[in-house]
């Protein structure tokens, strides 16, 4: 009786670990340290959309994770062309290596849905949407809130805009 008390045991163990390993936000998190060679100076995650984005400014390197299944793309800071930083549809912000940039106006919106878009110098993956919160985020245990996601906005985008500066 001991024996398969400890057994059971085992199995809900290892099921638990398995969960936790296999969770989005683990997973994201999992592959965008290993597309960087050291840790980053910001990454964040969408877990309810597997999408999740990592900046390591001293490798001059910019970790990406489109969605579920995607294994993540790394790209050179080089490669970054511009960053966009987009409430309800309408463009905020943009910086861009070759234009002028639009500085960021609305310091706190009120927003349903906030989005970072990167370009990239890639004809194969030219631009990704990274998006921080969604009207559906709403009804997330783990959602913090649409105010927060600007806020988490606002800070990419300043590190992007200082990234696209200094490469000019």
């Amino acid at each position: 009786m001991l024996l398969f008390a400890f057994a059971g045991a085992v199995v809900v163990a290892l099921a638990a670990m398995g969960a936790w390993w296999l969770e989005p936000s683990h997973r994201v998190a999992r592959l965008l340290q290993q597309g960087l060679a050291g840790p980053p100076e910001v990454m964040s995650i969408a877990p309810a959309r597997g999408q999740g984005a990592a900046l390591a400014i001293d490798e001059r390197k910019l970790a990406v994770v489109r969605g579920p299944g995607d294994t993540g793309l790394v790209y050179d800071l080089d490669e970054l062309v511009g960053a966009e930083l987009i409430f309800d549809g309408a463009v905020a912000a943009r910086a861009t290596r070759s234009e002028g940039r639009r500085p960021l106006d609305q310091v706190a919106p009120q927003v349903s849905r906030v989005v970072l878009r990167f370009v990239f110098d890639d004809p194969h993956d030219p631009d990704f949407e990274f998006e921080l919160y969604a009207p559906t985020d709403a009804a997330r245990r783990d959602s913090q809130g649409p105010d927060a996601a600007v806020l988490v906005g606002r800070r990419w985008f300043a590190r992007l805009e200082a990234v696209l500066r200094q490469s000019r």
